[in-house]
């Protein structure tokens, strides 16, 4: 989920991106695609917390001793695990894990930690057990069938205290709706840093994965044709271009902007799911168009072309996300003409760029994509 929507950003940084595949049931899935993965192994998915740690002190050590043996040593090193992933971040940075390596190295594993579209007040997957291994089932809407094991629903793991680097969160509308109730404030405290940036307008899978990458990997391991039709979210690698320099930024001192949270309304008398799994009623303050307020902003929601909405005949939990475009007369009414549009656009960008929700080297790649959808 993180490489199609930051690739283009890391490769004209120059940085290297290094994949680690860390579940006994993903190893032997690669196995069966491809002979390539044949000595592939991963016995017990609790080898997963040593994988972090000796993977990016390997990625640290020059020459062919290292993973990069043609290329430079890295200035830094950065981790980064979305959804499912980005829990196992949660547990590894709690249950003190990564300060047992930092202990054991001298040093802290990594420089800094992106956790994305990942909330710790999302029951089953929100927190990963330190002592996990093998899979449940999981219905469409990424309910449990079977018996899951979870740490419970107020347990103080499920929320990011106490990280001596840099950690930035980025959740999805659908995830600050789960992380109403373990949501802490941002921390520039040494020993404690900490930032949590939330996208209104996108689902969980809503960036720019290609539905064609699912079905090319469901044929090579013999799984039916079941690949949803997702919607893309253009401004995605936009905003996660900016939350990945302002984070590189971090680890050289300099603090990254505050971006206030979504305002979330929940129902008088709710009580929380002890599962952590039923957010009936609990929504996000919207504008006039039913976006949602605050967050990191974007052009399609300062100046927009079409409303987003999860579809309401959709699966409650993880919401399908669709768009309605503006017809022509709504589009004249507000904007008056194309060259209308593309003025306002242009205004707009440049204060989304004071503000660190976007960079300048991508402002007009976004002013063209928004203007593009004039039709």
């Amino acid at each position: 989920m993180f490489w199609p929507d930051a690739a283009r950003h890391l490769m004209r940084r120059g940085d290297a991106y290094v994949g680690v595949t860390c579940k006994r049931v993903t190893a032997a899935a690669l196995r069966q695609m491809s002979s390539r993965y044949a000595a592939l192994d991963i016995p017990n998915d609790g080898v997963l917390w040593d994988l972090i740690g000796a993977i990016a002190l390997a990625c640290r050590r020059p020459g062919d001793d290292g993973l990069l043996p043609d290329l430079p040593t890295p200035e830094r090193v950065l981790l980064t695990g979305w959804s499912q992933s980005g829990s196992f971040l949660r547990t590894y940075l709690a249950e003190g894990l990564a300060a047992l390596h930092a202990d054991e190295a001298g040093r802290p594993p990594v420089d800094g930690y992106l956790i994305g579209v990942s909330s710790g007040g999302f029951g089953p997957m929100g927190y990963v057990p330190v002592d996990r291994d093998g899979e449940v089932g999981w219905d469409a809407d990424l309910r449990p069938q079977g018996e899951l094991r979870s740490v419970p629903i107020d347990d103080p793991r499920r929320v990011i205290r106490g990280a001596s680097v840099p950690v930035v969160q980025v959740l999805s509308e659908d995830e600050a709706r789960h992380d109403f109730a373990t949501q802490r404030p941002d921390s520039d405290v040494p020993g404690d840093l900490f930032r949590s940036y939330a996208i209104p307008g996108r689902g969980h899978e809503s960036g720019l994965l290609d539905d064609r990458s699912w079905s090319i990997d469901r044929a090579a391991a013999g799984l039916p044709e079941t690949v949803p039709a997702l919607r893309r979210h253009q401004a995605t690698t936009y905003l996660l271009a900016a939350v990945i320099d302002h984070l590189v930024g971090w680890t050289d001192g300099s603090l990254p902007p505050r971006v206030d949270p979504l305002g979330v309304v929940v129902p008088a008398g709710y009580r929380r799911d002890p599962a952590g799994l039923d957010f009936g009623g609990v929504r996000v303050l919207p504008d006039g168009d039913g976006h949602a307020l605050v967050g990191l902003r974007y052009l399609e929601l300062e100046v927009p072309v079409a409303r987003a909405a999860p579809r309401t005949d959709g699966p409650p939990m993880m919401r399908e996300w669709v768009e309605e475009p503006f017809g022509q007369e709504e589009l004249v009414r507000r904007y008056g003409s194309p060259e209308g549009l593309r003025v306002l656009a242009r205004a707009t960008g440049e204060q989304l760029v004071l503000r660190g929700h976007l960079l300048a080297s991508d402002l007009d790649d976004a002013v063209d994509s928004l203007c593009g959808r004039w039709r």
